[in-house]
């Protein structure tokens, strides 16, 4: 999340608004509304994830699940629930366009919790297009989409998409053991290993 929110302000002063002022550009609440939004939408959507990942998690990182035995599953989606009222509270704030961008942002993140993560490579897509599409938010507050825009945001994507398939090793026995068909699971560790090659030499360019 934090990760994301520098990429956010990182896009703002130096692809929207290379020439401002830096001061100024931190005046504007507007974006600061877009990055908190952005960053309890998808801390909501890191609940409802966790949540249905529940099992899986117990064995692929169980210090890191402990919370979850500790919190009910009727307290999680309360925050979840509570978290996108507020998310999109301050996106409404901002302005209804985003108010609008971001409802269906956080429709999108349950759907990729609920139907979309056991399905081989568009799981892995869907996740890095979700997060990146927070990143796109900031284009809309400018109503500017350009090469420059499209170029920082492919890169951007790239990353994500690494850290993606980087997760599957790690992840590797809880999603063979829950039936989580990764790119991993279906096609190997040596395919998948030469797809994250490609996609740092790809970032890089």
């Amino acid at each position: 999340i934090i990760l994301l929110a520098l990429a956010q302000y990182l896009a703002d002063f130096f692809v929207f608004n290379p020439n401002s002022p830096k001061i100024l550009l931190l005046l504007d609440f507007k974006l600061h509304g877009i990055v908190l939004a952005t960053a309890i939408l998808i801390a909501a959507g890191y609940i409802i994830n966790a949540f249905y990942d529940f099992e899986k998690d117990l064995i692929n990182k169980p210090q890191e699940t402990i919370i979850n035995t500790v919190v009910s599953s009727n307290s999680s989606l309360n925050i979840y629930i509570a978290l996108n009222f507020l998310g999109l509270l301050v996106a409404f704030l901002s302005s209804a366009k985003l108010f609008l961008f971001f409802f269906g942002f956080s429709f999108a993140l349950w759907f990729y919790s609920h139907k979309l993560q056991k399905i081989a490579f568009l799981r892995e897509l869907s996740a890095s297009l979700l997060t990146v599409s927070a990143f796109f938010s900031i284009a809309l507050h400018y109503n500017r989409l350009d090469i420059s825009v499209f170029v920082y945001g492919s890169m951007l994507f790239s990353i994500i998409l690494i850290r993606e398939f980087i997760k599957e090793f790690i992840n590797q026995q809880g999603d063979v053991l829950y039936g989580y068909n990764t790119f991993l699971v279906k096609y190997g560790k040596r395919k998948t290993k030469n797809l994250i090659k490609t996609l740092i030499l790809l970032s890089l360019i």
